[in-house]
């Protein structure tokens, strides 16, 4: 047999083994924190790129609203410009009419005096 380990023998090899396994512990450590660091480095990249997607998209709606209501005066102003024209010309052939049915009469009496 070989030759016997005293108490303190026994204790420095398990504090070395202990030792030792407290720093595979901190090394395996260690490489989840740099591996959850690169996840959540690449989330905060992908939170940028969708808040600049977001912030164009934003930009973009805001152009189309603009477009949509500079589209929306023009076709009113131009709905109420064919509107008063349209009432302008109906006046006029109102009164046109009106003349027309004015001159009919005074016709009528001139043929009906020149006949007497």
């Amino acid at each position: 047999m070989g030759p016997k380990k005293s108490k303190k023998d026994t204790g420095v090899d398990e504090d070395a083994d202990r030792v030792e396994l407290l720093n595979n512990k901190i090394h395996t450590l260690q490489k989840q924190l740099v591996t959850e660091q690169e996840k959540a480095d690449s989330i905060r990249g992908a939170e940028n790129e969708l808040r600049e997607r977001v912030m164009y998209l934003d930009k973009d709606l805001k152009n189309e609203k603009d477009k949509l209501k500079t589209i929306t005066t023009a076709m009113t102003h131009q709905y109420k410009q064919m509107q008063k024209e349209y009432g302008d010309e109906l006046n006029s052939l109102t009164k046109k009419i009106g003349e027309r049915e004015n001159d009919l009469k005074k016709s009528e009496e001139q043929i009906a005096q020149t006949r007497k």
